[in-house]
């Protein structure tokens, strides 16, 4: 019904795409045909210039174009597509630098999981007005994964120093008590540098985690030999 109102909603045909897939594969041909829909309305709507680039966000009207990348990001990373799912964070966030949606979240933690360390350090540069739990977690797993581990403890470091709950985090998980925390979560998002934080980058970014297990225990080690 709403595409019949407004053939354009991109938002609803999202929607109606998510509803009548078959599987993730399908769902991500569908979306690359409503990207492209929406590449030709930005257009005729005077928005692909040098003066919008950069700043989709703060243009009301280029919103549900955001949120198609976006959707379109993470069925990539659904697919296993991660290079793919990097790339089209990049793009993202060359659309709106200011990052709204905090892409560069997820991406920080592709770079540690593809191992790509100069495009990790040059996401921190373009962020780095201050240190940011899932920016310090992403890059002290990359270093760990890269074998540099007193630049990983650094990361560590500097993550325990802006999260409190950095030790209670890594406890909950080598303990299996992840869970309750979860529940404790507000459906309508989390807070910032605590272990809702931690645990939003735990579960968003799971192929990451999944394959540096090891790095649990040795984390938590360095934090409590920190601590003594």
């Amino acid at each position: 019904k709403a595409l019949k109102l407004d053939p354009d909603n991109l938002d609803a045909e999202v929607t109606v795409a998510n509803l009548t897939s078959k599987n993730p594969v399908n769902y991500l041909k569908k979306l690359e045909r409503i990207i492209i829909h929406g590449d030709k309305l930005l257009q005729k709507r005077g928005y692909t210039g040098e003066d919008s680039i950069g700043c989709y966000w703060k243009i009301l009207e280029t919103r549900p174009y955001m949120r198609v990348r976006m959707e379109y990001m993470m069925t990539l990373k659904e697919c296993g597509m991660f290079r793919k799912a990097a790339a089209e964070c990049e793009e993202i966030i060359r659309l709106n630098e200011n990052d709204n949606m905090g892409i560069r979240f997820t991406l920080i933690h592709l770079y540690a999981f593809l191992e790509e360390e100069q495009k990790a350090l040059e996401l921190l540069k373009k962020y780095n007005e201050y240190d940011e739990t899932q920016m310090m977690l992403g890059l002290s797993v990359l270093y760990f994964k890269l074998n540099n581990l007193e630049k990983s403890a650094s990361y560590l470091r500097r993550l325990a120093k802006i999260n409190e709950d950095t030790q209670k985090f890594f406890t909950a998980v080598l303990e299996g008590d992840t869970e309750r925390y979860f529940d404790d979560m507000s459906d309508y998002g989390y807070r910032p540098s605590t272990i809702e934080d931690l645990l939003m980058g735990l579960l968003e970014n799971q192929e990451l985690f999944e394959t540096t297990l090891p790095y649990f225990p040795w984390a938590y080690d360095q934090l409590k030999t920190k601590k003594k």
